[in-house]
């Protein structure tokens, strides 16, 4: 068996990285380039027995490489906005993957046939190599981290800061995100920092942090998203508020035993379900079985 990866993009995206470039290491005779690279990618692989096209798919090359198994592995939607072009994608290839279970229902209502499975995004530990270990701190620090023009999930949460800052909870919000030069003037109530997100100083940034606050995206956008970003604050040893009451959220930021109690928890439902060998397995029984 001799994979390859087409992903989308570099390291620095999420989806990529979590899909293609930590997956091929770990499969035996499976390799990884970018979109950009596909044709001069095809010329120099011999022997090819899949390709993965990771969100982007180049019609021709997939018509010209009938030889090879093809399946489209996604991370969104794209059939909501380009309905015409992901149903010619999905006629061609052999199958598709999707990030998460919602996503691959979604899918299959769509085209009609079950035609997408679901393979999650997981964790490389070896990428993460620090974790938060909690203690009593003041201010506590809030961090939302993501791409800037998702932004709009960090309205879910902002009623329940503005009530901790109102009963005299200090704290502090970190936007960790591509576009720290735009900030978000969305409160008075306690400070707000941007700082520039990194591939390389992520596991720094988030474990310097108490309180992962990443709320869920608004409606259907939301049910179909992959949990990486929780999974990601996981790993750094942060507990995650997403939909929880104010009480809930009161408790974490006045209690750090809790927030470490949190951290445990999450680390061994982590390692339990969540780490990139169960993708792995997943990717090598479904390319052996076609």
């Amino acid at each position: 068996m001799k994979p390859l990866f087409i992903a989308a993009g570099s390291q620095e995206w999420g989806s990529s990285r979590m899909r293609s470039w930590w997956i091929a290491p770990h499969i035996r005779g499976a390799s990884v380039i970018p979109f950009e690279a596909r044709s001069p990618g095809f010329k120099s692989l011999q022997d090819l027995t899949h390709v993965i096209w990771q969100k982007n798919v180049d019609l021709d090359i997939l018509e010209n490489r009938r030889d090879v198994k093809h399946y489209w592995d996604v991370c969104d939607p794209a059939w909501w906005w380009q309905p015409e072009r992901c149903r010619e994608i999905a006629n061609n290839v052999n199958g598709v993957v999707a990030s998460s279970q919602n996503l691959a229902a979604d899918f299959n209502q769509w085209y009609g046939k079950d035609k997408a499975i679901c393979i999650a995004d997981r964790i490389d530990l070896d990428k993460f190599p620090y974790v938060r270990h909690h203690s009593d701190v003041t201010p506590v620090r809030f961090i939302w981290f993501g791409v800037a023009v998702n932004r709009i999930a960090i309205f879910g949460q902002l009623v329940n800061l503005d009530r901790l800052a109102a009963n005299g909870y200090k704290i502090e919000l970190t936007i960790f995100d591509d576009h720290p030069d735009e900030e978000l003037l969305i409160t008075n109530s306690f400070p707000v920092y941007h700082k520039r997100w990194s591939l390389g100083s992520e596991s720094d940034v988030l474990t310097a942090h108490d309180i992962a606050l990443l709320p869920n995206y608004p409606g259907a956008w939301g049910r179909v998203k992959s949990n990486n970003k929780q999974l990601t604050a996981w790993v750094c040893g942060l507990p995650v508020v997403s939909d929880e009451s104010y009480y809930e959220i009161k408790d974490l930021v006045s209690d750090s035993i809790m927030r470490q109690n949190k951290s445990t928890d999450n680390t061994m439902e982590l390692k339990k379900n969540w780490l990139i060998e169960k993708s792995v397995a997943e990717w090598e029984k479904l390319l052996c079985a076609s």
